[in-house]
């Protein structure tokens, strides 16, 4: 994985927490290069997001954060109930800002847990 024990403890840890706080429920997948081409990572990324039923169900308020480090794809899924609070652009701002340039760097922890804390911040705002 992209991730030491370590990493993923204070990843679940960070998540678990803001889900106590707040709801919302924020996983993190990363997704292998043999099990989807380039071309349906998105795809599998919402299939993934539906099937496992992130977020509570009357609320649909999950965030599903898919990372393909072969395919150097990632893709964040707002469940319908974030759309409202989150825009495309602002995801799209956090994907460009604060994970794509320690991704670029191989920090993929760094990468994630920035992310994360800046959905977080957006979230708590609105």
């Amino acid at each position: 994985g992209i991730f030491s024990e370590a990493d993923e403890k204070e990843l679940n840890e960070l998540i678990s927490n803001f889900e106590k706080e707040t709801t919302v429920e924020i996983a993190i997948v990363s997704i292998d290069t043999l099990k989807v081409s380039q071309e349906k990572f998105e795809d599998l990324s919402l299939h993934i997001a539906k099937t496992w039923g992130v977020g509570k169900a009357n609320k649909d308020n999950g965030i599903l954060i898919a990372i393909s480090k072969g395919h150097r794809r990632i893709r964040i899924q707002n469940g319908d109930g974030i759309v409202p609070i989150i825009s495309n652009e602002e995801t799209q701002k956090i994907i460009d800002n604060k994970i794509i340039p320690n991704f670029k760097n191989e920090n993929y922890f760094e990468g994630t847990r920035e992310g994360i804390f800046a959905i977080m911040e957006l979230l708590k705002k609105n």
